[in-house]
């Protein structure tokens, strides 16, 4: 079987980001593997959520943990654009939990 060829750049193409505009961002674990079913890794995302949110570099409207991915509703800030933001949840959620477990390297926004 031949494997499958990601297409990420194809979603990074024409993205913009706007201080004060609204996004829809969804991303996944590694594998899309049941990671936050894990109380403890859910709680450091939420954690995560809640600091990013304080810092002002999202205005958090919406967020839904499922166990394989998150979707969040924000509005952004003006200090970073959508793909540092992200990059910063995933990192700092990933710091604050000691299982062997990762993000998958793309998101998706609308």
């Amino acid at each position: 079987m031949a494997s499958r060829v990601r297409k990420t750049p194809r979603l990074r193409f024409g993205r913009l980001s706007t201080s004060g505009a609204n996004y829809f961002v969804t991303f996944c674990t590694k594998g899309r593997r049941s990671e936050l079913t894990d109380h403890s890794n859910a709680t450091a995302l939420i954690d995560v959520l809640r600091l990013v949110h304080e810092s002002r570099d999202i205005e958090l409207i919406a967020a839904c943990v499922m166990p394989d991915h998150v979707h969040l509703l924000f509005k952004l800030g003006s200090r970073l654009e959508v793909g540092q933001v992200i990059g910063k949840i995933k990192t700092l959620s990933r710091l604050r939990t000691k299982a062997d477990w990762q993000w998958q390297d793309e998101s998706f926004e609308r």
